[in-house]
């Protein structure tokens, strides 16, 4: 009986080792280990045995990313979000890191300019949707004051002059008003700053922040780690066993190999998402829209998601999250312009995980050639919830046009939230 009991302990913990896919450009994807980059951005790859070198512009993507509820996370005016402790703020930026010092976090002491920081998820919903909301809302907020959104669904408008002080910033010499965790926000009409609790407040949203999306030229890669952060990355340097990652518009980040073997190995051991940024790609989502249409069956008026589902959060599948792409819902249309720049459309086709094992659509692509004749140039399975991501490609070297569509499937348009993930172009 023991040696049973034994038997099926090692089938129950002994869980297959997943290699993650790399997606080239050109030619089929491959099961990779992510094993480095070199000084020409040429990223190294352990497959099986062997050791594959390629260029970083030629990967569309390798790995996944999923996010985290647990905070404070930062979120950066490029799109991405640090799971990071918050120091302290000042006047021209925020220093984030390990508040512990103990090599919990991955990320050691960093300073962000003010600009490069869109807001803070100081306690993010344990919802996915309620919290892709919230961020959302943090990022489409026009520069101007500083917010403190509480708890309770107030918003307080002025100037943030201090978030509560963490890890060597702690300084048990101030007024005991001002020893615990508060905030202090200086508002128009008031002669002393506001002191506001901690522990009421929601997310913080910083007015100075510039949201921007970098291009290729700007930027390297889009990362994602295994502790939940993202990032949009000009450049990555080691020096010892701390490795740099530069962001565009300023501000590095440092990883602090604290615990790990005293090579860079130790940070790519980290990364879970590698999305180079490369001039021969363009993601649809970036492009401007010919036009939409939609028309309503039961379920009322809906809009497409830029780089969103049609809920306003954001691109998920069960087990992932997309930072390109669209959401759209039945029956409606999307139309671009391509005006025979590219080779080919890629992508992958799901509903969102946010519909669960609901939702059934089909999707199709139309192309327009020069002489202004429509036809069929992909038409998708059936596509269901919670069901494995439907992978296409689509040559649209002829095409002048092209529109996208979805249309219902089974059960009418019962949450039908369809979505184009990593849609993009090739040159």
């Amino acid at each position: 009986m023991l040696a049973a009991l034994l038997l099926t302990a090692r089938v129950l913990f002994a869980q297959p080792v997943v290699v993650p896919l790399a997606v080239p450009i050109e030619g089929a994807p491959f099961a990779a280990t992510l094993a480095g980059l070199d000084s020409q951005q040429n990223l190294k790859w352990k497959v099986g045995n062997k050791l594959r070198v390629m260029p970083a512009a030629e990967l569309i993507r390798w790995g996944s990313w999923r996010d985290v509820e647990t905070g404070p996370q930062i979120l950066l005016a490029t799109g991405g979000v640090l799971r990071a402790d918050v120091l302290k703020l000042e006047a021209n930026q925020l220093i984030i890191g390990d508040a512990a010092d103990l090599g919990g976090l991955l990320w050691d002491e960093s300073s962000l300019p003010i600009e490069a920081v869109a807001g803070i998820l100081w306690q993010p919903p344990a919802d996915t949707l309620t919290r892709d909301r919230l961020r959302a809302k943090l990022l489409q907020l026009p520069p101007g004051d500083d917010q403190l959104l509480l708890i309770g669904g107030e918003t307080l408008s002025g100037t943030l002059l201090e978030v509560p002080l963490a890890g060597r910033f702690v300084d048990n010499t101030r007024p005991i008003a001002l020893l615990g965790e508060v905030f202090q926000l200086q508002t128009p009409r008031a002669e002393k700053p506001l002191i506001v609790a901690a522990n009421k407040v929601l997310a913080i949203r910083l007015g100075a922040a510039t949201v921007s999306q970098p291009g290729a030229r700007q930027a390297f890669a889009r990362i994602g780690f295994r502790d939940g952060s993202l990032v949009v990355a000009k450049s990555i340097v080691t020096r010892g066993e701390s490795t740099h990652v530069q962001l565009p518009g300023g501000g590095q980040l440092v990883a602090n190999n604290a615990f790990g073997d005293g090579t860079a190995d130790w940070f790519w051991q980290q990364v879970s998402l590698l999305q180079p940024l490369s001039e021969r790609v363009e993601y649809v989502s970036d492009l401007q829209p010919l036009g939409y249409k939609h028309l309503p069956f039961l379920s009322g008026q809906w809009q497409y998601g830029t780089d969103q589902n049609v809920l306003g959060g954001q691109l998920r599948t069960r087990d992932q999250v997309f930072a390109k792409g669209l959401g759209m819902f039945p029956a409606s249309r999307l139309a671009y312009a391509l005006e025979g720049k590219y080779r080919r459309l890629q992508g992958s086709l799901a509903i969102d995980a946010h519909a669960r094992l609901k939702g059934s659509v089909v999707l199709r692509v139309l192309l327009e050639n020069d002489q202004g004749v429509w036809s069929a140039g992909y038409e998708s399975p059936v596509i269901r919830g919670e069901e494995a991501p439907v992978e296409f490609s689509l040559d649209v070297r002829q095409a002048q046009r092209m529109a996208l569509l979805v249309d219902f499937a089974e059960r009418g348009d019962e949450c039908d939230y369809a979505n184009w993930l990593d849609l993009r172009l090739i040159k």
